[in-house]
This record gives C-alpha cells, sequence and structure tokens, in this order.
C-alpha cells in the first residue's frame, strides 16, 4: 500500500468498546432539498451530511471505523480519492468499500456514503477490560459443570487474582452472617 493511500483507508480497523452509529446511505442533497449537479458537489454534499449525523450523535470524522462509497460510474473514483484525501485523512482510517452500482435509488444521485461509527465508552478501556475478563471467567465458569470442585475453585482464584484481590478479600455471605453474630453484644 502507498504511504499516500495508507491516511486515507485501512483493510480492517478494531472498534473498541463503546457506543455504535450506523448512518445509512447519504446523498448529495442539500438542506434545502436540492440535488447538487456535478458529481464532486455531490460527494461534498454527501460526506457534509454523514458529518452532520457524526456531530448529532457526538461523535466526530475519527470515530467512523467503516465507509462505504456507492457511484455510479468509475469515471468518478479518481475524484472520489482526491476528495477523500483532502477531507476525510486521518492517522487512523476507516476501513473503506468502493462499488459502483448500475444506478442508485435517485435517478439523479452519483454517489452515496454510508458509516459505522464506534465512540470509545465513557468508562474507558479499564471497564472494557474488567468486563472481557469477566466475560471470559463466565465462559470458563459455565463450562465448569463438569469438573470436579477444586477446579472451578482454582477458576474462582484466578478471577479473584485477576481482579488484584485475594481470596481471604472476599468473604461469603455466610462467613458475614457468622461474624455480624459474633460481634452482637447480647450473645
Amino acid at each position: 500500500m502507498s504511504d499516500q493511500a495508507r491516511t486515507i483507508y485501512a483493510h480492517a480497523r478494531e472498534a473498541p468498546f463503546g457506543r455504535t452509529l450506523f448512518v445509512s446511505g447519504q446523498i448529495g442533497v442539500a438542506p434545502d432539498g436540492g440535488m447538487r449537479a456535478e458529481f464532486a458537489e455531490q460527494l461534498g454534499q454527501a460526506m457534509a451530511n454523514v458529518e452532520a449525523l457524526l456531530a448529532a450523535a457526538g461523535m466526530v470524522l475519527a470515530d467512523v471505523r467503516k465507509a462505504t462509497f456507492i457511484l455510479t460510474r468509475t469515471d468518478d473514483l479518481c475524484t472520489l480519492e482526491q476528495v477523500r484525501q483532502t477531507r476525510w485523512a486521518s492517522n487512523a482510517p476507516a476501513a473503506v468499500t468502493v462499488l459502483v452500482a448500475a444506478a442508485l435509488a435517485r435517478a439523479d444521485a452519483f454517489v452515496e456514503i454510508e458509516v459505522t461509527a464506534v465512540r470509545r465508552s465513557v468508562f474507558g478501556d479499564h471497564a472494557a477490560g474488567l468486563l472481557r475478563r469477566i466475560a471470559r471467567w463466565a465462559r470458563g465458569f459455565a463450562a465448569a459443570h463438569s469438573r470436579p470442585l477444586s477446579r472451578i475453585n482454582e477458576q474462582g482464584d484466578w478471577l479473584l487474582r485477576d481482579l488484584g484481590l485475594e481470596r481471604a478479600d472476599i468473604q461469603s455471605s455466610a462467613e458475614r452472617l457468622d461474624a455480624l453474630r459474633r460481634a452482637m453484644p447480647f450473645q
């Protein structure tokens, strides 16, 4: 892949734990309802429409993980690449698919853009990592129904260590109840 292409698309892009926005196909229709006449104008308006939907959801172009461009003419591929390089270039570009179709739903449309954007969770990577560890432990625990009890306890100990705890830090409800009974003054 050329260095120039690296800033406008990626073969794959991971979506971190967070909110996901699916933007359906946007064409070059202006807010006043008018359709732009030329491909470059339609592309610019369609991009502006996508950007407006992202902003309305509290997202930015950097949150876009996947973009699909559908064109009706192969002659417009060079213009698409030039506009994307200047307007949507990024250090972490989206995975991109470009298709050429015989026509779009609206006969005078030359381009349609749809994107999937993911905004990182407000809880950050720590919470996402914790949830992954709990899910991994739960899968192991669910598979443990045929394992001896000692193996289940080993998995429980592993989860506690993974969370930075020790078994001594955790009391069962029966242990807490016994401790409360011993602490009662009327015994």
